[in-house]
Formats: C-alpha cells, structure tokens, sequence
C-alpha cells in the first residue's frame, strides 16, 4: 500500500508527536509498505533513524510572513523557495524562540480555514507537490489541527484521508475550543470564530472542535 503520512515538525526539539509519526512510518516501512513522511512547517527531530523527506511544505517562515504581511501572501514561487529550504528553517529554528499562544492562535485558525483563509498559496503548493508524486492509496493526518488539509487531499487525490485523532484525558474532555469553519459549499461568512465551550456535545454542521491542552487554553484569549 502506498501510504501519504503527514508530520508536524517542531523545529529543533525532540516532539512526541514528531517521534510517533516517524516510528509508524518506521513499522510501516518494514511490513513492506511504501510511506511518503511529508513535514510541515520545519523539519523533524528524532532520536531514531528518520524517515522523513528532506522537503518541507506550509514552511514555517513562509506561513508566519504571509499570516502577518498579505504582501508575502502574493510572492512568487522562485522567492518562497529560499524561506521554504529545510537548511534556512533549520536555521531560524536553532534560535531560542518564545511561542505566545496568543500570536499562534491565528496561525491555528487560518490552517483550519484551509484554502478559504490567508494560507490559500501554501494550500496550492502543497496540490502542486502532489501532481509531481506518486499517488497514494491513502493519506493519514496525525492530529486534528490538520484537519483543514482534508477536504484539499480527498478532491485532489480521490483518495481516503484517515485523521489520527489522540484520546483525550478526563481533564481534556472538560472542556474544549470550538472552532468554526465553513462548510463544504456554504457561503463564506468571514473570519473563523473562536468560543470556549463546555461540555461534551456534538458541535453543528460546519464546524470542528479542536482540543487544546489545559496549559495553552488558559493564554488564550476568550
């Protein structure tokens, strides 16, 4: 089976998610199966032999640029490929770096928006990249806060996309962020929006609930 996995990097440190991606696609790999690990944002770090390609796509320079300066929004390719380079990202990753929730929670909605939100450039790159690869049987997402890639991948692959959703603890399932997005084929209404909610209902039609650990929701805004 040919197998689409995509890994959040997590610039220069050692990440659980990064390392659990990397290890399936390890197992996966050795049951014979062909896995593509694509990063996004940064490349990965782990402490086991990585299986990752050496191509990052939503390059985590590219992304901050374009969510803050709609002029970066419009560059051509030839320019977005210096700041998409693995080495230049490496680089401005092996910075020590403060990460505010309060200025990634915009950057959270807008990949949620998918290609109706500021980052509609690296949601067609990542469609060009597909055209020149093989074509999977499959493509898993490791988390929901990728969950906007999905509606890309299934039209431009007619292929299932499997998201990798972790099981919440008891503190987790207290309470969680909804955010909504618009639906396949509703009218555009505007910015994302997000609320604090509580309780366990299922949220409405057109909209996706994404939890988010007790220590970043208490920085985020209301």
């Amino acid at each position: 089976m040919k197998i689409l996995s995509i890994t959040a990097g997590a610039a220069g440190m050692y990440c659980g998610s990064c390392s659990r991606d990397n290890a399936l696609a390890v197992e996966l790999l050795a049951r014979g199966h062909e896995v593509t690990l694509l990063p996004l944002y940064t490349p990965t770090t782990t402490d086991e032999t990585n299986v990752s390609r050496d191509r990052v796509l939503f390059g985590g320079i590219s992304i901050y640029l374009q969510q803050h300066l709609a002029l970066f929004r419009n560059t051509p390719r030839f320019m977005d490929r210096w700041w998409d380079s693995p080495r230049v990202i490496r680089a401005f990753a092996s910075r020590s770096l403060s990460t505010d929730p309060k200025l990634l929670g915009d950057l959270m909605i807008s990949m949620l928006e998918g290609r109706q939100g500021v980052l509609r450039k690296e949601f067609d790159k990542l469609l060009e990249w597909l055209h020149e690869e093989q074509l999977p049987d499959v493509v898993n997402l490791p988390n929901s806060l990728l969950i906007g890639l999905a509606q890309p991948l299934r039209e431009a692959l007619k292929r299932p996309v499997a998201p990798y959703i972790v099981p919440l603890d008891a503190d987790e399932r207290r309470s969680y962020y909804r955010i909504r997005v618009p639906a396949a084929g509703a009218p555009e209404s505007g910015p994302a929006a997000v609320n604090s909610s509580k309780g366990s209902s299922i949220p409405p039609a057109g909209e996706v609930s994404a939890t988010i650990s007790p220590s970043t929701r208490q920085e985020l805004p209301s």
